[in-house]
């Protein structure tokens, strides 16, 4: 009875040690074949593989998550010249190689076998490279090496000639590469000045130009704007100021005032060529003459029309403005260059006229602007030509209607008279 016990005692125990040796190799099996976690440091493959799909799908594989993957996780190797070249020729944007050259990385692993002794350390310099007023990307003898920090980045390299060159996306320098000279007992410093590429202006600068043609509520609040009526002062700037009452009737090209001073009273007709009754007479009429021919050429909806030619190229003046300046755009044309300074609501307060011919140096601002639904049209136009003394005119009106129903092509006759508006 005693031996049957035993044996069923070694029995149990061996299934037991079986069952064991038949389980464990199974689960370390399992474990080995497992995908690696999120918190593993990653590889170049994986980098290489994500911004080869970034290029196909950029919105499933963003660059930027890539970037803080490796901030994150750190990388299980260590970047070569060679790599950080790879992952360039990838399309590895600047911020890209930043967290690279930031990420937590393998320690060197010991030699397995006995080394000969290295050379002799090369004496090493201290280098300083400084871009302006843009951080941007460093390179040593075609080896990027950081980018800037508030402008600033320092490192010591080994003695001897130097090749330094500097890039930034958006961005040209003021020179393509500097020779340098390293050494232990003399730092260098070398500065570069970036300034914002051409085609990032022209871009910038249609981006701002459509802005300020939606502030002015597109292409029907312009339409919507360019019939308008008004009674206000004309303010001519020649030899002394001169102030008329006016009333204005706009449409389109075609223009009317009855303007009067003192006794003088008189119709001017603007179509084909502007028409007087009675003709003028007196050299305060011939300067009135003038500023109405200014303020037709320069009438708001006019000029906008003018910046809309798709010959004109839009540049801004700067990809981004400091802080309490205006946006300022560049229309470039032939024979004329509009300069256009927005307000703060994108809407143009002045206009400045570059060009080889008479209109050179002429501005023509805008102010304190009259909305109607869609459309907005500036209550104070000046028309302000170069020289030493005032010389220009002023249109201000008190009340202003835009878009009324009951304008004419017979009302710009200047032999007839409309109701209302009229009469003095």
């Amino acid at each position: 009875m005693r031996d049957r016990k035993q044996f069923s005692w070694f029995s149990a125990a061996a299934k037991t040690v079986v069952l064991a040796m038949t389980i464990l190799p199974a689960l370390y099996i399992s474990r080995a074949q497992a995908p690696q976690a999120l918190s593993q440091p990653i590889a170049l493959s994986s980098i290489l593989d994500w911004l080869a799909k970034a290029k196909r799908d950029p919105v499933r594989f963003p660059i930027i998550g890539l970037a803080r993957r490796i901030e994150k996780q750190g990388l299980d190797f260590n970047p070569s010249p060679g790599d950080l070249t790879a992952i360039k020729e990838a399309g590895g944007p600047d911020f890209l190689l930043a967290a690279i050259d930031k990420a937590a990385k393998p320690a060197s692993s010991e030699p397995k076998e006995v080394s000969p002794p290295p050379p002799p350390k090369k004496k090493e310099g201290q280098l300083t490279v400084i871009c302006e007023p843009v951080d941007c990307s460093v390179s040593l003898n075609g080896i990027h090496i950081g980018v800037t920090n508030h402008g600033e980045l320092s490192r010591t390299w080994q003695e001897g000639g130097i090749r330094i060159a500097v890039r930034k996306d958006d961005f040209e320098p003021d020179r393509a590469g500097v020779e340098a000279v390293i050494a232990a007992d003399k730092p260098a410093r070398v500065v570069f000045h970036l300034k914002p590429s051409r085609a990032s202006l022209e871009r910038a600068g249609s981006e701002l130009f459509q802005r300020m043609l939606a502030a002015l509520g597109g292409p029907e609040g312009l339409k919507g704007a360019s019939t308008l009526k008004g009674i206000g002062t004309i303010n001519v700037f020649s030899t002394r100021a001169t102030p008329w009452s006016a009333q204005v009737l706009i449409k389109g090209d075609k223009a009317r005032f009855s303007v009067k001073r003192a006794s003088q009273n008189y119709e001017i007709a603007f179509t084909d060529t502007p028409r007087w009754k009675p003709e003028p007479k007196g050299q305060e009429t011939q300067d009135l003459g003038d500023a109405l021919v200014w303020l037709q050429d320069y009438e708001f909806t006019r000029i906008i029309e003018k910046l809309r030619a798709p010959e004109l190229r839009m540049v801004a003046a700067q990809l981004k403005p400091n802080a309490g300046e205006s946006e300022v755009l560049r229309a470039e044309g032939n024979p004329a260059t509009y300069v256009i300074t927005l307000d703060s609501a994108n809407r143009p307060k002045e206009i400045r006229i570059e060009s080889s011919g008479l209109n050179n140096g002429r501005r023509v601002l805008f102010n304190d602007y009259f909305d109607k639904g869609n459309s907005h049209y500036p209550k104070d136009t000046q028309v302000i030509l170069p020289g030493s003394g005032p010389r220009g005119v002023q249109l201000q009106f008190d009340t202003l209607e835009l878009n009324p129903s009951d304008v004419r092509d017979t009302d710009f006759e200047v032999s007839k008279k409309r109701k209302g508006l009229w009469r003095w």
